[in-house]
């Protein structure tokens, strides 16, 4: 029997090695996202394009200096760059550079700014067929273009779309958040140092946002550091340039520094980098400039914590948690992700971007000190951490994600250090169902969450509530819909050709067979797509909505779709901006808030890509199911008063101190959490009798562990949904297959058959010969074992049992 017991252990820790999870310390080897649902690629700060370079002053950024040598064959060199004059000007970059950095010192020691130059076309200047210096500055044009074919960057006609490309591919080799050009045409022989006369420019010039810089090398170094400043959008402010009523920069800053069009009489002029004369000198001096120039390069601070707005978004957590007491490990699954800020410039692409990170999850036991059990140093992580408590007298653990530079932080998790769980979440309601075996309502270690119950809102009648519309194409024939054709809703196609909205067979539908078409005034027949300039959908609420949702379909050779939604003011609330998209792929964008304040939304392509769009949803869900922990969520509910009801997916079931109705008060200000326990047959796949006689035979045996191992081989742990009993392989009840259920089976044959086992005081021993010597039996503490083999891990049940795993 001794051998037979031996064999049926080897055969669990087979079925189990498939799924195993390599332990790192006392802490769970963490799951971390590939991909976020966000338009995101590597290299880039999360949720930017590769067209955003240059979207605030702040992380790292890669700056390529390009020195442009004539090389006589179209236009006669008149300038030769010689190796003390390369020195100047790579002195006069790099002092330039520090200005900045010295200036952001100045203001904030939370903040880092970290420049790396490229000097290979310092070390090696461009050769060109142009003196770029004898040459109107308009012609840049042609230089430029030249120096991009050079690199390989040629596959647009475009030259902004292609120096943005090669822009992205210097950020991408240096690992930096942002990068931007600089051609230094060589002056150094010419009279005056200019451009010649007749075009845009004499002197040096710019192409804001991330783009390039054209400086004569003879410039000045506070030339240098102003142009640097346009890179990350900020506006000249001198006489001739900007003026008072232009916007720009990642909060859309007014130019309020500007001498044009300023409505102040006798305005006084604040020092600026970004004037000139003697507010610039003044400025370039003293390492400063006014509020609103380093408004526009990101760099705003409006509630003096040190933090610039931009970066001052809390870091989001979300997830559930529970203390194992055998083990003394508090096990947390859930999620952290970086907040942004909406981004309101009216230039660029408009793209939500920051350059935070999850750097790390930290843990705290009754507020002592914070102490890091992971470093993610990600934008999202799926967390699945096992966390060890090393103090007895400990009542409650805390968690937090942190970004390390800034110490921007997320919401904390509170978890009481019993075997109750806890959860966290935004907004809405949220739950658990759980088997309370002995009917006292106190949740005890052996007992657990019940998963596939179905939470529903309904009203006082039990009814079930419908708080989530459908606006679905496929219900309206083809051809042009009146604006109130959906209830609850108002459609409108906006734009400069939008006449009208209309439904359409497509193909490519995401559900059913027809999309929404807009109306063209010109053609005066339907559009294929909306590209966000000529249409637009427009959705507005006849009642204000938490939640909107939709489903966007590529176009486009590279489609992106965006969800923008609003308030009743017109001020941005949300925004969501799809993947690329391939034509007739899709993706459902959505959006919630955590209270009725959406009054209407708007679905279009960005970046001039068009989409078709299908499947608009309002309203938050008003049902969920618990999942294998027993855990629920209903998010976006407005504030207010919801009957929960929990329905068992199968009978049996009966409520602890209860109906299965709960009331629960939602308020805008903090989620709102209520529990249902239950008792009665647990898993229609245990069988009632004698949970451990999987085969139903009237005795447990060896036969029954291999039942249960055979149908782990067969279709894998996780769910029964689909699964017909007998054999009832949910040994332990909990309405999954996994190999606890094995273990169930063999502590029970253990219990019945060694006598010889001790071990301290409540502890069960298992009699059976983990190791290589027949004759000697070894004793090990039951609940030990189970804490090991809880976590799944072949290497650890092989150091401590000495099992082989193949």
């Amino acid at each position: 029997m001794t051998r037979l017991r031996r064999n049926v252990e080897l055969l669990a820790i087979r079925a189990v090695s498939r799924k195993r999870l390599r332990r790192q310390s006392s802490v769970r080897r963490l799951r971390l996202e590939t991909l976020e649902t966000r338009s995101l690629l590597a290299g880039l700060p999360y949720g930017a394009m590769p067209d955003d370079t240059g979207e605030y002053m702040l992380g790292r950024i890669a700056v390529t200096p390009v020195l442009l040598e004539s090389d006589g064959t179209m236009d006669t060199s008149t300038e030769d760059w010689t190796p003390s004059h390369k020195a100047e000007v790579r002195a006069k970059i790099d002092t330039a550079l520090q200005w900045w950095q010295d200036t952001l010192a100045a203001l904030t020691n939370v903040h880092q700014l970290d420049f790396v130059v490229d000097d290979t076309f310092v070390s090696n200047p461009v050769s060109t067929k142009y003196e770029p210096i004898s040459r109107v500055s308009n012609d840049y044009q042609f230089w430029v273009t030249e120096f991009l074919v050079g690199q390989g960057f040629q596959q647009s006609t475009n030259l902004e779309k292609n120096m943005r490309a090669f822009n992205h591919s210097q950020r991408v080799k240096f690992d930096a958040d942002w990068a931007f050009t600089m051609f230094i045409v060589n002056s150094e022989n010419d009279s005056d140092g200019q451009f010649q006369s007749g075009g845009s420019f004499r002197r040096a010039f710019s192409f804001a946002g991330g783009l390039f810089m054209v400086v004569p090398s003879t410039r000045p170094t506070s030339t240098y550091t102003h142009e640097i400043g346009h890179q990350f959008w900020a506006r000249d402010e001198y006489v001739g340039g900007g003026n008072f009523e232009q916007r720009r920069g990642y909060y859309n800053t007014q130019n309020l520094n500007a001498l044009d069009l300023n409505p102040t009489q006798n305005f006084q002029q604040a020092p600026s980098i970004m004037s000139d004369g003697q507010s610039l000198e003044i400025a370039y001096a003293t390492n400063t400039s006014a509020a609103s120039t380093l408004a526009m390069i990101g760099w705003q601070d409006s509630d003096g914590d040190g933090v610039f707005d931009v970066l001052d978004v809390p870091l989001q957590l979300t997830g559930t948690g529970r203390f194992e007491s055998v083990s003394r490990m508090y096990v947390f699954q859930g999620r952290a992700a970086v907040g942004t800020l909406p981004n309101r410039n009216s230039s660029g692409l408009q793209n939500d971007i920051t350059i935070n990170r999850i750097s790390r999850i930290e843990v705290s036991y009754d507020n002592a000190n914070w102490t890091s059990v992971a470093t993610p140093n990600t934008f999202t992580a799926e967390l699945s951490l096992t966390i060890p408590v090393p103090l007895e007298t400990s009542e409650q653990i805390f968690i937090r994600a942190i970004d390390a530079k800034t110490g921007i932080t997320s919401n904390i998790f509170s978890g009481t250090l019993s075997a109750k769980p806890s959860s966290i979440i935004h907004s809405g309601i949220d739950g658990f169902v759980w088997l309370d075996s002995n009917q006292d309502q106190i949740w005890q270690d052996s007992e657990n969450g019940r998963p596939g119950w179905v939470i529903q809102i309904v009203n006082s009648h039990g009814n079930p509530v419908q708080l989530q519309t459908s606006v679905e194409p496929d219900d309206r024939p083809v051809g042009m819909i009146a604006s109130n054709a959906f209830a609850g809703v108002t459609l409108s196609a906006v734009g400069d050709d939008a006449g009208g909205i209309g439904v359409a067979e497509d193909s490519f539908a995401s559900t059913g067979t027809k999309v929404f078409r807009p109306y063209s005034n010109f053609r005066q027949d339907f559009n294929e797509g909306w590209d966000g300039t000529f249409y637009s959908m427009r959705a507005d609420f006849q009642q204000p909505t938490s939640y909107v949702q939709v489903d966007v379909i590529g176009l486009s050779p590279e489609s992106y779709g965006r969800l923008e939604v609003y308030d009743a003011s017109g001020v941005m609330i949300g925004r969501a901006t799809s993947s690329k998209l391939v034509p007739g792929a899709n993706e459902t964008l959505q959006i919630g808030v955590n209270s009725n304040s959406i009054s209407y939304a708007i679905v279009k392509g960005h970046v001039g890509s068009t989409i078709r769009i299908d499947n608009l949803k309002f309203g938050p869900s008003a049902s969920a199911s618990t999942d294998t922990n027993g855990y629920f969520s209903l998010p976006y509910l407005a504030e207010g008063s919801y009957i929960i009801q929990a329905t068992a997916p199968w009978s049996g079931f009966q409520f602890v101190g209860g109906t299965g109705r709960n009331i629960v008060d939602v308020l805008a200000s903090a989620p709102s959490t209520t529990e249902f326990a239950v008792f009665g047959q647990t898993s229609i796949w245990q069988n009632p009798v004698s949970r451990e006689d999987v085969d139903q035979s009237g005795t447990v045996t060896p036969r029954d562990v291999l039942i249960v191992i055979s149908t782990i081989n067969a279709r894998g742990s996780g769910s029964l949904e689909g699964f017909s009993s007998p054999p009832f392989v949910d040994v332990d009840g909990n309405g999954s297959l996994s190999p606890r259920d094995v273990l169930s089976v063999i502590s029970f044959i253990n219990s019945r058959t060694s006598g010889n086992g001790e071990g301290e005081a409540g502890q069960t021993a298992l009699g059976l010969n983990f190791g290589g010597e027949s004759s000697r039996q070894s004793v090990v503490p039951l609940d030990h074992f189970w804490a090991e083999f809880s976590d799944w891990d072949p290497d650890s049940l092989q150091r401590r049992f000495k099992w082989p795993v193949r």
